[in-house]
């Protein structure tokens, strides 16, 4: 799990990549799973390395696709509340597709659509 989230950094020249790559790995609760293989990781600890390695170089822009979808409901609100501390952290925007309305309620903006059209009822402005 390290060097899936290290690898990243060292792409990009980070000075200290292991130590970012720890860090942000013990948020997402994976701390005691930093030296196992991607089989020895249960589907939701891939996800959230998985989750971690789109994070750690602090991009400005995330486009995510259910990135709850194979979690318990625990890991879930920790990723929740992981994207949205980091997203204000870094400054980064998440564009995220869901049907977890845990997620979606926890968005500053959400845009329901049905059959592919813009629900107007269901636009939602946080201030």
């Amino acid at each position: 799990a390290l060097e899936n989230v290290t690898l990243i950094l060292e792409l990009n020249k980070f000075k200290n990549p292991e130590k970012e790559a720890k860090s942000l790995l013990d948020r997402f609760g994976l701390k005691h799973r930093l030296n196992n293989l991607p089989s020895q990781l249960s589907g939701g600890e891939q996800q959230r390395v998985a989750i971690a390695r789109a994070l750690v170089n602090k991009p400005k822009l995330v486009i995510a696709d259910e990135p709850t979808a194979s979690l318990d409901s625990e890991s879930a609100t920790l990723v929740i509340d992981i994207m949205k501390s980091l997203g204000q952290e870094f400054g980064t925007t998440f564009v995220i597709a869901t049907h977890d309305q845990r997620m979606a309620d926890r968005c500053d903006r959400t845009i329901a659509l049905f059959d592919g059209h813009i629900q107007e009822e269901a636009l939602k402005w946080v201030s």
